[in-house]
């Protein structure tokens, strides 16, 4: 039940700030929500990655897999979050500070999300 509530959260706060880019409404972008949001991708969506990633947040690190010389991206959550359910393009995701390149498409939390041709600027 906790990963469906939380997927819940996820999908509808998603949602909610897709209708507030499409009406030009600002966003708070340190709204909690989103903080909750980035936990559950890490908790539950993270592991579509296809190779090691660190992600550098505001709060702290978080590490998908293991290895050497594992890219660094800094990111925060929020934006995190909105890449890795296709609110990103790749060109925005290139543009996250990064010890080496990764491959934009790694950020997605699932296959069925995508990344968007143009940029999303909220």
């Amino acid at each position: 039940p906790i990963v469906s509530l939380g997927q819940m959260v996820l999908d509808s706060y998603t949602h909610e700030l897709d209708l507030a880019h499409a009406l030009g409404v600002s966003v708070d972008r340190a709204n909690p929500t989103a903080g909750y949001s980035f936990d559950w991708i890490i908790a539950n969506g993270g592991g579509i990655t296809t190779q090691s990633l660190i992600i550098d947040t505001e709060v702290g690190e978080v590490v998908f897999g293991h290895g050497m010389d594992v890219p660094v991206i800094t990111a925060s959550r929020f934006d995190y979050f909105r890449a890795a359910t296709g609110r990103r393009s790749a060109a925005q995701i290139a543009a996250f500070p990064a010890t080496k390149a990764i491959d934009p498409e790694q950020v997605l939390m699932a296959a069925l999300f995508s990344l968007p041709s143009v940029d999303i600027v909220e």
